[in-house]
């Protein structure tokens, strides 16, 4: 037996015995009861409820009620069933089959160049790097990289906030440092931002020339000015290196970075190609456009009148040039705020109009709701957002932090305990959804509920437990194997879709059945310990021995 497919052979076997298909088939939820299984047919069975006269071999009786079955199963296949989850936990099986073996590229932080990494970010990275870490559990080769906007007229602001600012104070990490200048300049140079759709949003600044110092250090840099291609690049490389320490912080490693600079150099040539094949149009003042046939968003600006390429250009050149990769690929899973979701359709759409689109046939938008603070998005450019780095110190220095430590024997170190906490708290909400967090409170344990009982329950786990023989009768001991049981349908589901929220509500309501139903034998520990396992790993927590 295999606990990894026993649901899906259970559930094939009892379709097959009832003569009957199946709508739905669950294994057992909660503690108590003494419903093993439900299965919703399609259409009734029976006419009337009642004990059912048929004997399936793995269940000691079965009971139908109009198009619904609950059974309860024998002792022989839960003692079966539990020897295998054993044996999954022993050998650190992954818990399901989805994508292995294969190859899968995520492209997920997608920082600019302007700034320390923030909270706004960590959900992005909270999302992009568990999937990650599960994807490698389950054997896919998987690869990941991040597009850096290194060019446009947000660093543009940066560059002249530096350049007015930053004799006033420096020291410190560099994407801190300018961060402040960028922010200050934005704030006290402001400009009138045109009132266009919603999906401009986010590149609304840089939709027309504003004229001001910003404007004219990137009109510079596009004309290669060298000074201030060498101030760019100064910049660049401090921001960038300051970022890179964050994310080492939080054991993220991206392996490939794109670079905005680079797209805007091949824009020109590839804009050319656009508007010959006719999937662009440039209008008589200049200005060139996709229009994209959407009554709510009818023209993408590409380039401005002026000549210089917004971020939808910057970033067509280099997602084109992926296109061949698909060929080797089973997934390209992106991870994106929901603000970028309209544009990365349309930019999808303008590529396949240009030729062959391998990777867009294995492309998932993950789309994730907002970072708020009292109903409004946390964002960096008016100073107020709360940096990953402050957040890791100020969490990383509560003393019950400290204590998680000390229990783990120093396996886990304060920064990764930390940024375990913070993760799972972004990842307990709903993909789609806002995230709404208090930030002082954010840096508190209380904060982190879900966190903080997957790694208490961990952490009983793994200390000296019961080494008895796994007994069917015991509620406990029986709800523990079962829900190793139904781990594998929402491992799949989730790598299937990228989408990792449902997997750890689950994950969370086991940890929370651990700190309130201590298991009772070794082989409902293995169970529970296997199911954690597989929580700790998207977080980027190595699990601990038993014994510890």
């Amino acid at each position: 037996m295999d606990a990894r497919s026993f649901e899906s052979t259970l559930a094939a076997a009892l379709a097959a015995h009832l003569g009957a298909d199946l709508e739905r088939f669950s294994l057992r939820r909660e503690v108590a009861g003494a419903v093993d299984a439900v299965a919703q047919l399609r259409g009734d069975l029976r006419p009337q409820p009642g004990p059912a006269g048929e004997r399936h071999p793995d269940f000691e009786s079965l009971r139908f009620a109009g198009s619904r079955v609950t059974g309860r199963l024998g002792a022989e296949t839960l003692v079966k069933l539990a020897a295998a989850v054993e044996q999954a936990h022993t050998l650190d099986t992954f818990g399901g089959d989805e994508l292995h073996s294969q190859a899968v590229l995520i492209d997920y932080c997608d920082p600019n160049a302007t700034k320390p990494l923030h909270l706004g970010h960590l959900r992005n990275l909270a999302i992009g790097a568990g999937l990650t870490r599960l994807l490698a559990f389950a054997g896919a080769t998987v690869s990941t990289q991040s597009v850096l906007g290194d060019i446009g007229r947000n660093v543009a602001e940066a560059m002249a906030g530096v350049e007015l600012f930053g004799a006033q104070g420096g020291g410190g990490k560099a994407d801190h440092w300018v961060g402040g200048c960028y922010a200050r300049y934005v704030r006290e140079f402001a400009v009138a931002a045109p009132q266009g759709a919603a999906p401009d949003a986010p590149i609304e600044r840089e939709l027309q020339a504003h004229g001001d110092r910003a404007d004219r250090l990137l009109g510079a840099w596009l004309g290669g000015d060298p000074t201030t291609l060498e101030a760019w690049r100064s910049l660049v490389d401090g921001v960038a290196a300051g970022q890179a320490q964050t994310l080492a912080r939080l054991s993220v490693a991206i392996e490939r970075v794109l670079l905005e600079s680079e797209g805007a150099l091949l824009a020109p040539a590839w804009l050319d190609s656009a508007v010959a094949a006719g999937a662009a149009v440039r209008r008589a003042d200049g200005a060139v456009v996709f229009e994209t046939g959407r009554d709510s968003y009818p023209a993408l600006l590409l380039a401005r009148a002026d000549g210089v390429p917004t971020e939808h250009l910057r970033a067509l050149p280099l997602w084109a040039r992926l296109q061949p990769e698909g060929k080797r690929l089973a997934r390209c899973f992106h991870v994106m705020g929901a603000e970028w979701l309209v544009t990365t359709e349309l930019r999808e759409d303008l590529i396949r109009r240009l030729g062959p689109a391998e990777l867009y046939e294995r492309y998932v938008k993950l789309a994730h709701g907002f970072v708020t603070v009292s109903g409004s998005k946390m964002k960096s450019s008016d100073g107020q957002a709360l940096t990953i780095d402050e957040a890791l110190d100020r969490l990383g220095a509560q003393d019950e932090v400290a204590a998680i430590v000390a229990r783990s024997g120093g396996l886990w170190s304060r920064d990764a305990v930390a940024a375990a906490l913070m993760c799972s708290t972004l990842q307990a909400v709903a993909l789609a959804q806002p995230c709404e967090i208090d930030p002082d409170a954010f840096v508190t344990l209380r904060a982190h509920r879900s966190g903080s009982t997957l790694l208490h329950a961990a952490l009983a786990l793994a200390g000296p437990g019961p080494d008895g023989d796994f007994r069917p009768a015991h509620a406990v001991d029986r709800h523990f194997v079962l829900q190793a049981a139904r781990l594998p349908g929402f491992v799949n589901r989730a790598l299937a879709s990228g989408d990792l929220y449902e997997l750890l509500r689950f994950i969370g309501r086991v940890a929370q059945q651990v700190v309130e139903h201590r298991p009772g034998s070794r082989a409902a520990t293995y169970a529970a310990r296997w199911i954690l396992g597989h929580g700790l790993k998207t977080l980027g927590l190595p699990a601990l021995p038993r014994g510890h």
